[in-house]
């Protein structure tokens, strides 16, 4: 969802900021004689708000939308990088752990943009939400039948190798009795 207010227009550095003090447990009375305090602050509310301060109604306003967007993006942030803290291989465990991570991820989006939008006010985005959100039910189905073959080939390779060492065993077991001293 866009932003317009007076914070939502601060540079992004700024809101940064804002946002790790208001983390931080910062309050209004610690954070606005702050933001005042700023060149790019004060520009912008003469150019575009004839000069009128940041509000403490402006700053409630921050913390339930802009700051909400802002810990929900650190959260995914979080989850991708814990989803490929280690480094990642071509190997079919790592893609599916990759590929669990980002549909998490899409999952939490689609949720929190249902929860954003009252299911009333825009027919047409709960519908896209709601073909989203089967998307990725959809392909987190093929995820998991992909991960079950997975196993699959993983228990079959294991019993292929298991049988490959038995018969060169017996081999070598029977030209022992045999006193082959070499095999074809």
């Amino acid at each position: 969802m866009a932003r317009h207010g007076k914070i939502a227009r601060l540079p992004e550095s700024i809101r940064d900021e804002l946002n790790r003090r208001l983390a931080d447990g910062h309050t209004a009375r610690q954070i606005l004689p702050w933001l005042h305090a700023l060149p790019e602050v004060q520009s912008l509310l003469a150019s575009h708000f004839s000069g009128r301060p940041i509000s403490h109604s402006n700053l409630t306003h921050w913390r339930q939308g802009g700051y909400r967007d802002w810990l929900a993006a650190r959260q995914d942030d979080t989850l991708l990088r814990r989803a490929t803290d280690q480094p990642l291989s071509a190997s079919p465990q790592d893609l599916s752990r990759l590929h669990h991570a980002v549909l998490t991820l899409g999952l939490a989006r689609v949720l929190q943009s249902l929860r954003d939008t009252a299911p009333s006010s825009d027919p047409a985005h709960l519908c896209r939400a709601l073909q989203s959100l089967a998307a990725l039910r959809r392909a987190e189905t093929d995820a998991a039948r992909l991960d079950a073959a997975i196993r699959r080939f993983q228990a079959l390779d294991q019993t292929r190798a298991q049988r490959d060492q038995s018969r060169q065993n017996f081999v070598r077991e029977l030209a022992a009795l045999t006193k082959v001293t070499s095999l074809p």
